[in-house]
């Protein structure tokens, strides 16, 4: 076993045609943030029957990953607990001066200008004037439910984000769910000899393409599984992607489709057992203490 994918919700991005969609207030949020303390976010609390991103002070920074440069829309559904202004700054640039309400969530679409993004990582910023109160939050200044991001030609929608896990059938374990019209992606390295196995159905009769896409390259369609309400079994092979950093992007098409035990495998050893004995294996991760 290489990389489990039903086991690592949080590791999945998601799109929606070209439109980049981040759920705030579930598992997985924490890769947009630069950390609780150096972004000033807080827990996820259940608001109003929203799961969102609490942020206990007046300012949250997070991190904005943009495809190019060219103009882009931005969308917002985020609530302050005073009425008062909300300053949305860009890679330090203020994008927007806004009104809060403070007694509700409130969805905002704003353009963005072509050369204000950056390929790659950017920074966002929120920023309230007062923090209030609501029946379940003592004292916040945010909370923020979802961003999208999309080519300025998008017209985002105010529609939650799905959720990508489901109940597996007879047992507790949980099956990833492509929901139809997204794109569901991972990053990792392939190795040699990978192989994504899962089990796959869906309501009705669906498509699943599996694609892959790197750096400076356009995406590669790997291949196309025709789902149906009876579960199947596949074996996808990615050894033409051995060696390579790729996102791998799974979207359905038709319907809903669910992957049981979705997880890429490998029947070539390790170079690591290859190694001369003695030998340092190669460090796989750093972590820095600050």
């Amino acid at each position: 076993l290489h990389f489990d994918l039903g086991a690592h919700f949080e590791r999945t991005e998601l799109h929606q045609g070209s439109t980049l969609v981040v759920d705030f207030g579930v598992p997985g949020d924490a890769k947009y943030t630069y950390g609780g303390w150096l972004s000033g976010a807080g827990r996820a609390q259940r608001i109003e029957d929203t799961t969102a991103l609490l942020v206990p002070d007046k300012s949250l920074k997070l991190a904005l990953p943009a495809a190019d440069a060219g103009a882009a829309v931005l969308s917002l559904r985020v609530r302050g607990f005073a009425a008062g202004p909300l300053t949305v700054y860009v890679n330090n640039e203020v994008l927007a001066d806004l009104k809060l309400g403070g007694k509700g969530f409130e969805i905002f679409t704003l353009p963005i200008r072509a050369g204000l993004l950056a390929a790659g990582d950017n920074r966002m910023q929120l920023r309230v004037t007062r923090t209030g109160s609501a029946p379940s939050v003592a004292n916040a200044g945010l909370a923020l439910d979802f961003v999208r991001l999309g080519p300025a030609s998008a017209t985002p929608s105010d529609q939650a984000p799905p959720e990508l896990s489901a109940p597996g059938q007879g047992s507790t374990n949980k099956v990833l769910r492509v929901p139809i019209g997204f794109g569901v992606s991972y990053t990792l390295e392939v190795p040699e000899g990978a192989v994504l196995r899962c089990d796959y159905h869906a309501a009705g009769n669906a498509k699943l393409a599996i694609m892959a896409a790197r750096d400076g390259a356009p995406k590669q369609l790997i291949t196309e599984l025709h789902a149906t309400p009876t579960a199947q079994s596949a074996d996808v092979d990615l050894s033409s992607l051995a060696g390579e950093l790729v996102r791998l992007e799974l979207s359905a098409s038709s319907a809903d489709v669910l992957l049981g035990a979705p997880r890429v495998v490998t029947f070539t050893p390790a170079r690591e057992q290859d190694a001369p004995a003695g030998a340092p294996k190669p460090a796989r991760n750093a972590i820095i203490v600050l």
